[in-house]
């Protein structure tokens, strides 16, 4: 997986270390739905800094002028094969915020105007 994947995916849901907590608060263990909430929001902060280094090196390619960067996390949802014709996949945005472009990042050599 690439970076900006693992961020988007352990800012959504947490990642696999978090599932077992999830699982029981779906089950109805408010220990268990407490201590992920807690810990979602430690894993999301640490998500967010990578995105944010991340947008930052592309912008410090692409559009060095720039002076701040906004998240927005799109999901798009299979449709299942016997309807893939019949409706349009389900899109959900997240718009995560808008940050000052971090200047200690390298720029993205990937960019190329």
């Amino acid at each position: 997986m690439r970076p900006h994947t693992i961020a988007i995916e352990l800012y959504l849901f947490g990642g696999a270390a978090l599932e077992p907590w999830y699982s029981a608060c779906k089950g109805g263990d408010d220990d268990a739905c407490r201590t992920w909430e807690r810990q979602l929001a430690l894993t999301r902060a640490e998500a967010l800094t990578l995105m944010r280094r991340i947008a930052s090196s592309f912008c410090n390619a692409a559009a060095p002028g720039a002076t701040a960067v906004a998240i927005r996390i799109r999901v798009e949802s299979a449709v299942p094969w016997s309807r893939r014709g019949a409706e349009p996949r389900r899109v959900r945005l997240a718009d995560v915020g808008v940050y000052p472009v971090e200047r200690d990042v390298a720029p993205a050599t990937f960019y190329r105007p």
